[in-house]
Order: C-alpha cells, then structure tokens, then sequence
C-alpha cells in the first residue's frame, strides 16, 4: 500500500519502519543527542551506527526531526508525531509489525509509508 500523492517527487531511499519507528519513540520520550540516541537504538535493536546515521539524516532532511547545533540534542517535530501516528494505525489496520513496513518520504508530499509484502 503506498500513500503517494505526487508521483513526480523525488524520492528518498527506502527506510527501515523499524529504525524510524524506534527513533520517534525515543525522541517523543525525550530530547536526546546523537549518541545517547544511536546508544539506545542499539540496545532496542540489531542496526549499525552507520546505517542509524543514514536513517538520521534523512529524517532531519525532510524536516521530520531537527539538530539543535547549540544544544547538541535532537527534537521530534510535528510531521514526526505524524509519522509515527501512521506507522501505527499502519500496523493495527495491516496487523503487521514495524519490520514489514518500508518508508519512502517525498518533498512534495506528507505521505509516507509503504508496506513491505
């Protein structure tokens, strides 16, 4: 199932729902920096810094988290909280879990998840 609107976007490569997912939530529980969040993530589950990086950058990117410089933290930011609101509505409605969802996020539009089948 994709959530596509605009099919001329740019898009990013394909992220792991697990990784997103497990990001937001503990960005949502509180401000974090970089290595006290890659340092959770890697206790919650099996990924390489390099590819927690990766995942980062494209979340900062397309603005659905943000690096405050000053402070050294990261922020969730509202498309954040939507985003993780998809992901689980995604989950009851598909009754799947976090590993089978792929997420591709477009410039041009809100919409984000897309379901591995």
């Amino acid at each position: 199932m994709s959530l596509t609107r605009n099919s001329n976007a740019t898009r990013s490569p394909k992220l792991q729902g697990t990784i997103v997912e497990n990001i937001l939530l503990l960005l949502c529980k509180k401000e974090r920096s970089i290595d006290e969040l890659l340092s959770a993530i890697e206790l919650l589950i099996q990924v390489t810094r390099k590819h927690l990086k990766k995942h980062l950058v494209y979340l900062i990117d397309y603005g659905l988290i943000t690096y405050n410089g000053q402070r050294k933290i990261l922020l969730i930011e509202e498309e954040g909280y939507e985003l993780l609101d998809k992901i689980n509505n995604e989950k009851i409605v598909e009754m799947i879990d976090s590993e089978d969802i792929i997420i591709t996020i477009e410039k041009e539009s809100s919409d984000y998840l897309k379901c591995n089948r």
